[in-house]
């Protein structure tokens, strides 16, 4: 199973992209010409990456999450409120600024279709833990694009809050598996066949647009409101656009 692709913007920091597939760190310095790798720990099976404002990149995995410093990695788990557990499936994270974040989890100590809400507002020194979402399946990702307005995506539909994650509701569009946030008004959300939803209202209006592609996004990233990189969670295929999502060129995949 293959992770979002993460990629920092160019002007900042260079043409870093990384990939991630079960047990490998992947990471690319010439937009993906060439490929290295990391090995990760092996007690573990990793599936989500995100990089978070201050250019740290979170890997999560069943038990276990951890982050890069540079290319080194660091196991943070035991920052984690003492609420966390081996048995936890860590399945998304996502920072609004330096300090303020949410990571998300499933655990085999509730009921199977329970999540939990863990937040930061430390930058991820530590977490408490700060919701239970009952039914919830499991989260597949959590987004903001400030303080107190963001969504989950629930086994493909989407649910919002305006109130900082104290209250969710159902919200449109469904048959989504993921996101991108290029600023606070311009969102993007990907689901099968190559179909975008695109919103440039901070999410009260989506605009459905079919790409062409057969591809079934699973993971989309922008470094800006121009270049963003999309891939496929089951098949070694990714594409990168420059003009928002408009047109697309395929990247050499590593050999994983």
């Amino acid at each position: 199973q293959l992770s979002p692709v993460v990629a920092f913007d160019e002007e900042r920091c260079g043409p870093k992209i990384f990939l991630l597939t079960s047990d490998e760190l992947f990471y690319s310095d010439d937009e993906g010409m060439v490929w290295s790798s990391i090995p990760l720990p092996a007690a573990h099976r990793y599936h989500e990456l995100y990089a978070d404002p201050t250019n740290q990149v979170w890997i999560l995995g069943t038990g276990s999450v951890l982050r890069t410093r540079g290319y080194v990695l660091e196991e943070v788990t035991d920052t984690i409120d003492n609420y966390h557990s081996p048995s936890f499936f860590y399945s998304s994270i996502f920072f609004t600024d330096s300090l303020n974040g949410w990571l998300t989890a499933t655990s085999n100590f509730l009921n199977e279709r329970d999540a939990i809400i863990f937040k930061t507002s430390d930058g991820g020194t530590h977490w408490q833990r700060d919701t239970i979402i009952l039914e919830a399946f499991s989260v597949d990702k959590i987004f903001f694009i400030d303080s107190l307005n963001g969504w989950m995506i629930l086994g493909g539909r989407l649910v919002q809050t305006t109130d900082g994650g104290n209250t969710w509701l159902s919200s449109q569009p469904t048959n989504v598996t993921s996101y991108a946030v290029k600023d606070s008004l311009h969102l993007i959300t990907v689901g099968d066949a190559g179909i975008i939803f695109q919103s440039n209202t901070g999410g009260n209006i989506w605009v459905q647009r079919n790409t062409g592609k057969s591809h079934s996004f699973g993971n989309v990233f922008f470094v800006n409101n121009r270049i963003g990189y999309f891939s496929d969670k089951e098949n070694p295929e990714m594409l990168k656009t420059t003009d928002g999502g408009i047109t697309f060129t395929e990247l050499p995949f590593p050999d994983t």
